[in-house]
Formats: C-alpha cells, sequence, structure tokens
C-alpha cells in the first residue's frame, strides 16, 4: 500500500507550524481557496441525466475540480533540507545544525521531492463553505489550540512562539489566513469560497 501511494499520492504544502500541529495531532483540517470564485454555493453532482457531471461539483454550469477527493492520499511538502550522508532533515522537528555538526541550509516546501515526504495524509472528507462559516470546533481542527503565532499579526511580523491573549480560535484563525491570503486578495473580510478539507495522518506503510 505505501508503495501505491508514493506514486498514486498528491502534493500538498503546509507551513512549518502547521507540520507541527499536524505531528502533534492537532491539526485535521485545511481550507483551500477555490479558483475561480463561484458566485453561489457549489453542488455536489451524485447523479444527473449529463454523465459527464457525476462525481463533480457544479454552479452555473461550470465544472469545479477541488485540490483532492475523499480517500486520496497526500504526501506532504515541508521546509526540508538533505545532509551529509543522504539524509533528511525537516524544520518542523526544531533541529538546526546536522549530525555533522554543519548548521542546516534549508529548502523551501515546495521544492521537495516526494522521495523526502514523511508524513502522509487521507483525506476523509471534501465540502465548500464561505470562510467565515467556520466554527469554533472546525478552528480548532485547523491546529488552533486557543493561540496564535506571533507571526500573524503586523507588530510581530517575523516573530517566534504564540500569542496567548485572549482571542476567540476563529479570530485567531482568520489573523492567520489574512496573514497569507489578504494580499492575494482572498481575505477574512472578502469571505472567500474554500475547500475544507478533512484528513488523518497515516503511515507511509499501513
Amino acid at each position: 500500500m505505501g508503495r501505491r501511494w508514493r506514486k498514486m499520492g498528491k502534493p500538498i504544502l503546509f507551513s512549518t507550524e502547521m507540520v507541527r500541529a499536524i505531528l502533534e495531532g492537532r491539526k485535521t483540517q485545511t481550507r483551500r481557496v477555490v479558483k475561480p470564485q463561484p458566485e453561489g454555493q457549489l453542488m455536489y453532482c451524485y447523479a444527473g441525466s449529463d454523465h459527464r457531471d457525476h462525481n463533480k461539483w457544479l454552479y452555473g454550469g461550470k465544472r469545479y475540480t477541488p485540490p483532492c477527493h475523499g480517500d486520496d492520499i497526500l504526501w506532504v511538502r515541508e521546509t526540508w533540507a538533505m545532509v551529509s550522508g543522504g539524509l533528511y532533515e525537516y524544520k518542523a522537528d526544531g533541529t538546526e545544525i546536522d549530525h555533522l555538526g554543519n548548521i542546516i541550509k534549508w529548502k523551501p516546501s515546495i521544492h521537495m521531492p516526494r522521495s523526502a515526504a514523511r508524513l502522509f495524509l487521507k483525506v476523509k472528507a471534501v465540502r465548500v463553505e464561505r470562510l467565515q462559516e467556520i466554527t469554533e470546533e472546525d478552528a480548532d481542527a485547523e491546529g488552533f489550540g486557543g493561540n496564535c503565532p506571533y507571526d500573524a499579526f503586523p507588530e510581530h511580523k517575523g516573530s517566534p512562539g504564540w500569542y496567548d491573549g485572549s482571542i476567540s480560535i476563529p479570530e485567531c484563525f482568520g489573523e492567520l489566513w489574512d496573514s497569507i491570503y489578504s494580499k492575494r486578495g482572498y481575505g477574512w473580510e472578502v469571505n472567500p469560497w474554500v475547500w475544507v478539507i478533512e484528513f488523518e495522518k497515516v503511515a507511509a506503510n499501513d
């Protein structure tokens, strides 16, 4: 099974903090922007007169393809490095020095090859909703245990650690979302349609 996953799996990017949340079992959901944005709620077509629409997301005669489907296996792209001896290191582990005492030179997650993947996720469900429809429970499943990373707030941009002030979990999620998507035109106030992907961590050889 693990061999099939490596052949058929799809890559998905996560930040270092979110990789840590997955490793710790705090993150079981992720939200990705629907592109292009539909004008209304997408509908999943189980059956219909046109067989081409079966198992598709539809709105206004247009078909939308989610980044993954139920039961898909995703391999996580994260900040990584290959060190002496062909060994892999991962920034989410908090290591800065390799086994030979050298400072690790990290590579961006987008350049991570499948062979370096250590995290595999099985998709449990995919749905569509407005960003601001996120519930307290779902925001918690996004990996926010009531805290926000300092980096989500402009006054702490680039700072490590977590903000532990009085802020709701959805508000915390919204702050971090804006730090990534606001400049792309999909900020919290825009309330874009998003794919909600629920997943569980699995072993590569299960």
